[in-house]
Parts: structure tokens; sequence; C-alpha cells
């Protein structure tokens, strides 16, 4: 597929096939996979990835944006997230949440298959 059918004029729409995107990266030390679905190079206000994280990671890699929101939907596995000093919470594929700017997050794998989630971010963090 080349780059005049995958995009509209004027960049109106954007094909990302599968299997493409922009390696990123994620904040902290955690070894996640983050490939940038939709990215700065085509809008300021949003950016959406698809991140991976691989079993075992443990908790630790949490921060915060003052800035950016997140919604997460996990596309596989599950995860224990730990917000502010509430109770974790355990997500499991199929689940959505929203996370206002400011909250400190901290995601972990948990079961025995990898995490992916597919993440909004508004704005793009920084």
């Amino acid at each position: 597929m080349d780059d005049a059918w995958r995009r509209g004029s004027m960049e109106r729409y954007r094909l990302v096939p599968a299997g493409e995107g922009v390696q990123g990266r994620h904040p902290g030390e955690v070894p996640v996979a983050v490939k940038v679905l939709v990215g700065e190079d085509l809008t300021k206000h949003v950016r959406v990835k698809l991140t991976s994280t691989p079993v075992g990671v443990p908790q630790g890699g949490g921060h915060k944006h003052e800035r950016c929101e997140h919604v997460a939907y996990i596309v596989s596995g599950q995860a224990r997230i730990f917000l502010d000093d509430d109770p974790p919470l355990l997500l499991r594929s199929g689940d959505t949440l929203y996370i206002s700017s400011g909250v400190f997050h901290d995601v972990v794998p948990a079961g025995d298959a990898p995490l992916v989630t597919l993440m909004v971010d508004v704005p793009p963090e920084d």
C-alpha cells in the first residue's frame, strides 16, 4: 500500500495498516514496548498508542502527568492498576479506564500473559 492511498488529501485521514506504527517510549524505566499509531506528525491534540508490557514487571514504574489525560482500553491480558492512594483496580481484557491529569498511576501486568493496552493521551504527554 503506498502513502498516496493511505493518506487522504490534506491529511484529513490516515490509515495505519496492521503491524505499522512508530516506535515510542514509555516514561520511566519500565520495559514497555510502545507503538505510536497517531502522533504529533499528524495532530497536536491527541496521541494513540499500543503498549505491550511483559509478565513479571514489578510495581514501581508509576508516574503522573500534569496536563495529559489517559483513556486505556485493555486489548488482552490483565492489569493491576494503582491510582493515587486508592486500592488497586483489576482490569481485564475489554475493560476501559479513564485517568485524569495529575493522578499518579502505576500499571502492573496480572496473570500469565503480556498486557496489551490501547492508550489515548489528550493532549499528548510531554
